[in-house]
């Protein structure tokens, strides 16, 4: 993948770099944006994957299938809040700190699937 093909993201702080080895590296942002991106779609395991990030932050069942149907219906502030909560999971996943991720490939995640 090169650097002309990197995907583009709706989250500001998304971010893809492609490594000189041709892997594709992105940040937390990235990573969470397509998760839930691929849940809004339907898909089932990254559906999952979300609602269950959603519900280990504290959010009742309700307030998620609120959100879901919010961003669904194109209401940016609820997929935005859903890519965060997703990126602050990943980021504890990784045992990295948020404030610790830097533009750096190294600190990066990969964008291979899990």
């Amino acid at each position: 993948m090169s650097s002309r093909s990197c995907p583009r993201f709706f989250h500001p702080l998304a971010a893809v770099e492609t490594r000189s080895d041709g892997q594709c590296f992105a940040n937390a942002f990235a990573v969470a944006e397509h998760r839930v991106n691929l849940a809004l779609t339907g898909a089932l395991l990254p559906a999952l994957n979300v609602v269950k990030i959603l519900r280990q932050t504290g959010f009742a069942r309700l307030h998620i299938q609120s959100m879901f149907d919010d961003a669904r219906q194109g209401n940016h502030h609820a997929r935005l809040r859903m890519i965060e909560f997703t990126a602050d999971a990943l980021v504890e996943e990784e045992g990295l700190e948020a404030g610790a991720l830097e533009d750096d490939a190294d600190d990066q995640i990969s964008m291979a699937p899990t």
